[in-house]
């Protein structure tokens, strides 16, 4: 397996900058995902690697050896499509050899492979019907098998799961997984969907308006975004935001008010503020307590306006004194109706502060 480096990477469209100096680095046997929303240049950027678009500026490396004018196919790289481009007229076995046929490679050594690749993707029994007899997800399978044949250096996924039913994505996540156990590959991959990337990533890079955000770690960037947008971006139900005014800034953290939701102690950096800067206070549902109504002493008090079941858990959407739409999970069997009061007690520790630039405020190790 490969590790691939990116320095400085530019790329323009005539006179449109899409993607604005991206650095990065990718060790070998490492999953790393790429998200964002839409246009933010997370595909581009692959499309980039794979050779599939020039590079306006920068230097690709891949084991350290600068590939910008390589042509795709010798860059060591395999790409699975969102579509499954596999031709009708071949047996899956075909589909799968058909790249090792065009470079000549021996006719027992495609055997073998593609008998490998069929075995580690379980559809060996599938090796001679047609693609018009495959399901979304066993046609999913085969375009990964024919990346597979091919030994790359780097796998490379553009939003592979996104034409598969729910049911069936959360199975091939599953498979994506598994897949990157078994083989130890290095994989870079695209996708607009929050849990792939979660389940699947050894570490997420957030993309918006053709610049990296934040890269690390799914929790760590779950947990400790750098910014209001990875915030807002990762997590479902998105994270609640409160507008907050500075009372009193110390070494001991920021006393807020929350306007008429209440004050609140926040053990953070408060080096740099002062007295009536703005900050914005986020906190994920999860860490939002329902109780009865004036139960907890840090807490925002509200009325529950409806209710979720999701059969497991129950969303509440609330809205707070101040006028703030709040999210809280709740247990499945909540006695709680809309109309109901409540409160919403949280951990001080547990709340994100952000600064009037969108920036995270450093929380105490």
């Amino acid at each position: 397996m490969s590790t691939l480096s990116l320095r400085a990477i530019k790329k323009q469209f005539e006179r449109t900058e899409v993607l604005h100096g991206i650095d990065l680095e990718v060790a070998q046997g490492e999953f790393v995902v790429f998200v964002g929303p839409s246009g933010c240049g997370k595909s581009t950027l692959l499309r980039c690697i794979a050779g599939l678009e020039e590079i306006s500026s920068g230097e690709l490396l891949i084991d350290g050896q600068a590939m910008n004018d390589v042509p795709p196919a010798e860059r060591g790289l395999a790409m699975v499509f969102q579509s499954y481009a596999l031709y009708p007229h071949m047996t899956v076995a075909e589909n799968m050899s058909f790249g090792l046929r065009l470079a000549n490679t021996p006719k027992a050594e495609i055997e073998r492979a593609v008998a490998a690749a069929a075995e580690v993707l379980r559809i060996t029994p599938l090796l001679q019907r047609y693609p018009a007899q495959l399901s979304g997800g066993q046609r999913q399978r085969v375009a990964i098998g024919r990346a597979i044949v091919r030994r790359p250096g780097i796998f490379l996924f553009d939003e592979p799961l996104s034409n598969l039913d729910a049911a069936l994505r959360t199975e091939m996540r599953v498979e994506m997984a598994r897949l990157h156990a078994t083989l130890g590959a290095t994989i870079i991959y695209v996708t607009h969907d929050q849990a792939e990337a979660m389940t699947l990533a050894n570490r997420i890079v957030v993309f918006n308006g053709g610049r990296i955000e934040q890269s690390g770690p799914p929790l760590a960037l779950y947990r400790r975004p750098a910014n209001l947008f990875v915030a807002g971006f990762l997590g479902s139900p998105k994270i609640n935001l409160l507008p907050a005014t500075v009372l009193a800034a110390s070494s001991q953290g920021l006393h807020l008010e929350l306007g008429a939701d209440g004050e609140l102690q926040l053990p953070v950096n408060a080096s740099g503020l002062k007295v009536g800067d703005k900050l914005t206070l986020g906190l994920r549902p999860e860490q939002l307590m329902p109780t009865v109504a004036g139960g907890s002493a840090l807490a925002l008090h509200g009325s529950v306006q409806m209710l979720e079941h999701l059969g497991d858990v129950a969303y509440l959407h609330v809205l707070s004194r101040g006028g703030a739409r709040l999210i809280a999970r709740a247990p499945a069997d909540t006695a709680l109706q809309a109309g109901h009061a409540v409160s919403l007690g949280f951990g001080a520790a547990d709340a994100l502060a952000f600064d009037s630039e969108g920036r995270a405020l450093a929380q105490p190790s």
